[in-house]
């Protein structure tokens, strides 16, 4: 765990490694439990492409300089982090699993046999399990439990959403990570970590779903009844409009980036067609001016085709019906102007633009749609701290937990371990826990 050097307050230390950005927050923990944002700083990501690591030297340099400026403006030293992962690698889906009670009432001993039981499914040799995460319980006829520890009964079901990645492209995040000498304290898909953030209670009850739209990656995550039920990531994102309004008005790259965010418009008809801007040509051939309007067309086509995209997953996989309070964009492309307009048309829900619900220090900083995720790992953290044992530091760090396992025994530091124990019932909750491979 990190420490801070004018305090004794417990810190909690967030990696957001994304497409185009790097960030690092860093969160002091009150003895009430509160979080206090003591920390920020971003760096751009030259070793990312589309949420995966695509040069491990650029990428340890981005991390080790956001550690660095981190550290900087929160007089602390930082040891350890929780890092958020995605990419098209990552696919999910829901499983059950089924064990006999042992004895007259549920104890810990079955909830992890069930839980192992409904995990207990096949998967590639290049796949490993990265979150299980208990959506409810049931008891013989007995539905909708959240907590079955100390219920009598024969039988015990456990019905939970499993999310899959692939082993070499969560080495690559570990390595990076571990070779800035951080230890990493868990990792967690990016959607479950801004859900903390930017969903509220009655939302994740009623159901809602979360679109975190990046620079590389948009990903998705429906919850219901409080708990995640469906996720994707897909391989899209604000970087495509990028590259669209670059070639489609012959402008480098950095300026297509700036007039993007500056100018652009998710509804064309918001633009008036007298509006004009004016952007450099490539070759460094002087600059030109445009119809804004014909900005604003680009956007909206290249947005339009990724919601439609994603509407179709929805309606294919019936989840859809389930998203009764709407839909919440957050990311950092979300930012641009009219695009919850856009997303109205589309996916004829109501929508809602989201950012943190962070109010304390720094809110100035973080309190934009970017930094969901960063935000949401900390929130992630202090939800779970002294409920999992690898995430309070008790125990063995390597139990339960392959990849860092792995990366361990790699380094000559192997730890055997297996699934690690649930906590015991008066630390221990289901709801939003974690436990797998992580």
């Amino acid at each position: 765990m990190s420490t801070n050097k004018n305090s004794e307050n417990e810190l909690l230390v967030s990696l957001d490694l994304g497409t185009s950005k790097i960030s690092v927050i860093v969160c002091e923990l009150s003895p009430e439990g509160s979080m206090d944002i003591i920390g920020v700083a971003e760096e751009p990501a030259n070793g990312m492409k589309r949420g995966m690591i695509a040069n491990i030297d650029q990428t340890v340099e981005a991390i080790q300089n956001a550690i660095s400026g981190a550290e900087l403006m929160a007089s602390c030293e930082i040891s350890g982090v929780f890092a958020g992962i995605t990419g098209s690698h990552i696919r999910s889906y829901n499983s059950t699993g089924v064990v006999a009670i042992r004895g007259s009432e549920v104890r810990v001993d079955d909830i992890n046999r069930v839980i192992e039981a409904a995990q207990a499914v096949k998967t590639s040799s290049d796949e490993k399990i990265l979150h299980v995460l208990p959506q409810a319980f049931i008891i013989d006829d007995q539905e909708g439990i959240q907590d079955p520890l100390g219920l009598s009964g024969v039988r015990l079901e456990a019905k939970v959403h499993i999310v899959i990645c692939n082993v070499s492209a969560v080495q690559n995040v570990l390595k990076c990570i571990q070779n800035c000498d951080l230890e990493v304290e868990n990792l967690i898909l990016h959607p479950v970590a801004s859900g903390h953030s930017v969903l509220t209670e009655d939302e994740r009850e009623l159901g809602v779903g979360l679109l975190d739209i990046g620079d590389g990656t948009t990903d998705l995550a429906v919850y219901f009844e409080g708990e995640v039920h469906h996720s994707v990531v897909f391989p899209m994102g604000g970087s495509q409009i990028t590259k669209d309004i670059a070639v489609t008005m012959h402008t480098p790259t950095m300026a297509a980036q700036k007039i993007k965010h500056h100018y652009g418009s998710a509804i064309s008809d918001t633009v008036g067609l007298s509006d004009l801007i004016e952007l450099p040509s490539i070759g460094g051939n002087g600059s030109r001016t445009l119809p804004q309007h014909y900005l604003a067309k680009v956007i909206e086509a290249r947005l339009e085709e990724n919601f439609q995209l994603i509407n179709t997953n929805l309606i294919e996989t019936n989840y859809k019906e389930h998203m009764r309070s709407g839909l919440v964009l957050t990311g950092g492309t979300s930012k641009i102007a009219h695009i919850e307009t856009l997303a109205e048309r589309i996916f004829q829900v109501p929508i809602r633009l989201a950012a943190p619900r962070y109010n304390g220090n720094l809110n100035e900083i973080v309190g934009h749609p970017r930094f969901a995720t960063g935000v949401g790992l900390c929130e992630f953290g202090l939800y779970n701290r002294g409920r999992i044992p690898e995430l309070t530091g008790a125990g063995d760090l390597g139990s339960g937990n392959y990849f860092i396992r792995l990366m361990n025994r790699i380094r000559g530091i192997y730890i055997q371990g297996s699934i690690a124990p649930i906590p015991a019932r008066e630390t221990w909750r289901p709801k939003n826990r974690f436990q797998g491979e992580y």
